[in-house]
């Protein structure tokens, strides 16, 4: 066959599979902000993380943000995003929930209306480990738009590597622990504040439970 004519069909198939990667990298991000717009996913995140005073009901979006259930600390890397999202959930249903879950049945009964809806607070100290489990979400999230890796068999296509070490994650277990710290100091200091101190670091070292040589790295930084 002519080298010519050769060339030409190269040239036609190479631009026809550009057209049609064009069109499905096009495809994935207009269904990504589709998703994203109607399920109002980020907006809910980046309100929690921008309020003054972060209610029970906030900790309940943030638990719907995430995955159903946690994935076995043993079948994550430590510090990945895996293991993270596994950390806010633990930390959702096993300290934020069960610390203020009393206080809010006791809005219930403490009020006539049927109609009412208890709006219970948490700690300032506590409201700062909320903004920074949103902000580490929607940089996640941002991230994870902007580095698209293309073949993936059997994995979201569009998400970056989720199960790799991150300094990002060594950095929010670092704010969170200066946040246990303040809640160790502040004062005066009584007993719901050391109870929920000592759950704080029961929920972390579970999940800490076996330190491997790239964490000791990632958090001596």
């Amino acid at each position: 066959m002519d080298p010519e004519v050769i060339g030409a069909i190269i040239g036609v198939l190479a631009t026809l599979g550009g057209v049609i990667l064009a069109f499905y990298l096009a495809n994935r991000l207009t269904l990504n902000d589709s998703m994203d717009s109607k399920s109002g996913w980020r907006k809910e995140l980046m309100n929690i993380a921008s309020k003054d005073e972060i209610t029970l009901a906030d900790i309940y979006r943030i638990r719907a943000s995430v995955r159903y259930y946690p994935y076995p600390y043993s079948e994550t890397n430590q510090l990945s995003f895996r293991w993270m999202s596994s950390l806010i959930i633990n930390l959702c249903d096993e300290y934020f929930v069960e610390t203020y879950r009393d206080k809010h049945v006791a809005s219930y009964k403490c009020s006539n209306s049927s109609n009412f809806q208890p709006n219970v607070t948490i700690s300032p100290e506590n409201d700062e480990i909320v903004r920074i489990i949103c902000r580490y979400l929607l940089k996640y999230h941002w991230e994870a738009r902007q580095k698209m890796q293309i073949f993936r068999r059997g994995r979201d296509l569009m998400n970056i590597d989720d199960d790799e070490p991150s300094e990002d994650v060594a950095r929010i277990i670092q704010l969170i622990l200066e946040q246990v710290d303040k809640i160790n100091s502040s004062s005066p200091q009584n007993i719901f504040q050391i109870s929920a101190a000592d759950q704080l670091k029961d929920i972390l070292n579970t999940a800490f439970k076996k330190l491997t040589i790239t964490t000791r790295r990632y958090l001596s930084k």
